[in-house]
């Protein structure tokens, strides 16, 4: 019985101790199910894009954070590193990897080179560098693959994605932003990203799908074509109905895919950003979404629509601001400058290249912005705007008081004024500078460089301001709330309260203190008989916002004299209405008033006719000053003089 006994006592124990050690592994089950999950960082090394089973690729990197299930994960690039997408692995059609969980990317100024090429029927070689239309008889030679997509195309849930200073060069698409996906693009630069395929792949830069949203800042984009079946009408944003597109800060040079952004029902809000060259924006609708476009404190340079028709299949680029089908473009604080002669087409299927286009219902607004065409007035009569009478529903264009639109030869300032409904709208002859022709054919390698291209000066559009610009009329950024302070170049938004139209500050802006002209009924005292004599002196303020009450609130006068004030051999004390004038100037504003009828300000001050006998002669010096709303002031000096002798 005693081994019997022994093995009671030794189950009775294992109970005892699973007893007491049950509630302390509970806790620590509980506390490690409470920790938080840690972050995973995957770093890429390889120059090669991937494939996805060797380890620090880009393809590997992706696919291991598509597996994670933690938060926050990184995929970080090496400093500087060229990574190579000829002849990788794709995802989909011609995508190189898809993102299905939310990560944070770290270029790190890395670059992704694609080299895309195929070889036409007469044998010349096509690249990025001399991009056209692949034709069914062209023989490819290199693919052009798109880097991303982001999210599920089913979504099952949220993904978002951050890509810092990540650089791509030779891509067909940079993202694709599915369903619900975001993704944020900071800091980073896409060149010559070019269609090389007869697939139906839409913008050379982002696609943003329906209800997914797509915020880039600091984007240096440069040379990209959009070349494939679908791409005449496609720009470098192509933004899907109620997809979501924010931009700052940011610049589209040379995107030759009829516009920087393409509108389907989705909207976009463009701050501080340039567009150059096939610069424009269609706003369209789908499936009863109404697209809308607010672009602010930017500048949009439009030339050469029709720069690659080259007689492949006809297609036509439109480079315009376009808004249809009910949509809207608001123009706030910003500068639309369009090379008419360069988008001219023949035959004039896009109205002679017109910049501004509202049509079928559509709506183009202007606020404080200006518009400008160069062209070749010898030779070319095209139009600045219209709204498409045609069309059972015209567009509507619209125009603040604080807008300039520049006429051209077959649009007059009567005519833009009726087209805009605005009976004050800023034109050639109200206050803006009228440009001249830059060349010939000002194309853009005509241009001058900016930022001079766009400034009210050397060639620039116009020089106009508008007040209270640091408090009414102050700008802000639609994105966050936040004051816009500086122009789309980074100066000084405003000078002394006010502001440029459109979206430069002018460099030499003019001056606009108030003006203070001044005159007396004596200019000379004589005889020099040490009489105090009464001089009658009329100022005229002048401003253009500060009444003239308001100016003579802030008057104030001195009188100074340059000789001694003494009693020497038979002078007398007291020069400047009873005070010393030398020592230091004396303040006579409380001799002045207002005249309401004239609205000059009059007043009368004593100066004694003396001088030293043994001297040049005396003078006493008034000085006028007033001060306007924005505490800029204007003066005025006026001398009478006391002379030695009148030879």
């Amino acid at each position: 019985m005693k081994p019997q006994i022994e093995t009671r006592s030794l189950l009775r124990c294992d109970r005892v101790r699973r007893a007491v050690l049950a509630p302390v592994l509970a806790g620590i089950v509980l506390l490690t199910l409470a920790a938080p999950l840690r972050a995973d960082e995957f770093t890429v090394t390889d120059q090669k894009f991937g494939p996805a089973s060797k380890p620090n690729t880009l393809a590997w990197a992706i696919a291991q954070a598509n597996a994670s299930s933690a938060p926050d994960n990184v995929i970080s690039i090496a400093e500087g590193l060229q990574i190579k997408v000829d002849n990788a692995a794709f995802f989909g059609v011609l995508q190189l990897a898809r993102i299905t969980r939310s990560v944070r990317i770290e270029g790190n100024n890395a670059t992704l080179v694609g080299n895309p090429s195929f070889v036409t029927s007469s044998g010349d070689l096509i690249t990025k560098d001399n991009p056209r239309k692949i034709l069914s008889t062209d023989i490819p030679v290199q693919g052009s693959y798109s880097f991303v997509s982001i999210g599920d195309e089913v979504p099952t849930r949220t993904t978002y994605v951050v890509i810092n200073n990540l650089n791509a060069d030779g891509l067909n698409q940079f993202a694709r932003v599915e369903k619900t996906a975001r993704l944020d693009f900071t800091g980073g630069s896409i060149t010559r990203s070019v269609n090389f395929t007869d697939q139906t792949v839409y913008s050379p830069g982002f696609d943003v799908q329906l209800a997914g949203e797509l915020n880039v800042t600091g984007l240096q984009a440069n040379g990209n074509y959009a070349l494939n079946n679908d791409g005449a009408y496609q720009g470098f944003f192509l933004v899907d109905a109620g997809a979501r597109l924010n931009i700052a800060h940011s610049v589209v040079r040379n995107s030759k895919t009829g516009g920087v952004i393409f509108l389907n029902g989705g909207t976009a809000k463009v701050v501080s950003s340039i567009f150059s060259g096939a610069g424009g924006v269609t706003v369209a609708s789908r499936a009863n979404s109404f697209g809308a476009a607010n672009i602010v404190n930017s500048f949009i340079f439009l030339a050469g629509a029709s720069a690659l028709q080259d007689g492949l299949d006809g297609e036509l680029l439109p480079n315009k601001i376009t808004a249809l089908s009910g949509s809207t473009v608001n123009l706030t604080a910003s500068t639309v400058v369009a090379d008419l002669f360069s988008l001219d087409t023949e035959p004039a299927v896009f109205a002679d290249g017109i910049p501004l286009d509202a049509e079928d219902g559509g709506t183009i607004n202007l606020e404080s912005s200006a518009v400008m065409a160069t062209i070749d007035e010898a030779n070319f009569s095209g139009q600045i705007a219209y709204n498409n009478a045609g069309l059972s529903t015209p567009g509507t264009l619209t125009a603040d008081e604080w807008s300039w639109v520049r006429s051209t030869p077959t649009q007059s300032e009567g005519a833009l004024r009726a087209l805009f409904a605005q009976p004050t709208l800023r034109t050639d002859r109200s206050g803006a500078l009228y440009v001249a022709t830059l060349s010939a054919s000002p194309r853009i390698e005509a241009m001058p460089t900016y930022p001079n291209a766009s400034y009210p000066i050397e060639g620039g559009i116009l020089i106009d301001v508008v007040p209270n610009a640091d408090g009414a009329n102050r700008l802000v950024n639609p994105i966050d709330g936040s004051f816009i302070d500086t122009d789309v170049f980074g100066d000084p938004r405003t000078t002394v309260g006010k502001r440029n139209i459109g979206a430069v500050q002018v460099k030499r802006v003019p001056d606009p203190s108030p003006q203070l002209l001044g005159n007396s009924d004596l200019n000379i005292l004589w005889p020099p008989d040490h009489k105090m004599v009464a001089v009658q002196v009329s100022l005229r303020a002048i401003d253009d916002e500060t009444p003239v009450a308001d100016l003579f609130l802030m008057l104030k006068v001195t009188v100074s004299s340059d000789e001694v004030d003494s009693r020497n051999r038979g002078d007398r004390e007291g020069d400047v209405d009873g005070f010393d004038g030398f020592t230091a100037p004396v303040d006579v504003t409380d001799m002045f008033r207002l005249n309401d009828a004239t609205g000059v300000i009059e007043g009368t001050i004593y100066l004694r006719a003396e001088r030293f006998g043994n001297g040049r002669g005396r003078t006493y010096t008034l000085e006028a000053k007033v001060t306007d709303d924005d505490g800029l002031e204007g003066s005025v000096i006026l001398e009478i003089k006391v002379p030695h002798d009148l030879r």
